[in-house]
């Protein structure tokens, strides 16, 4: 049985996804206003961040303050008039590439 691998480049240039590439379906930009809640049943404050793209698993957002991983929370999302909220588990949260006191996160929706 012959095996064949791909490398990143070969990928990037053939279209096919890239091995590091752990999403499992493709990103959509979207900038909007969101919102995130404590999970039901706890307290806390609302938090207010950025969504700058989103998939049928997960979304993307900008945040001032550090998320923990694996925290859950609702996400309210204002997309323009209409108001979506679905369930989400941070996956990753590092500051920012532009060293603005900001947080780039991921998180999935389950």
């Amino acid at each position: 049985m012959e095996t064949t691998t791909t490398s990143v480049t070969e990928a990037a240039q053939t279209g096919a996804p890239a091995v590091s590439d752990r999403r499992r379906s493709r990103r959509q930009s979207f900038v909007g206003n969101a919102w995130l809640s404590p999970e039901a049943g706890t307290r806390g404050k609302n938090h207010q961040v950025v969504v700058g793209d989103l998939s049928l698993h997960g979304v993307g957002f900008s945040s001032d303050e550090k998320i923990d991983p694996q925290a859950v929370h609702w996400m309210v999302l204002d997309a323009g008039g209409l108001r979506a909220s679905a369930r989400i588990r941070v996956a990753t949260c590092r500051p920012s590439a532009n060293d603005n006191g900001m947080f780039e996160c991921g998180a999935e929706f389950f």
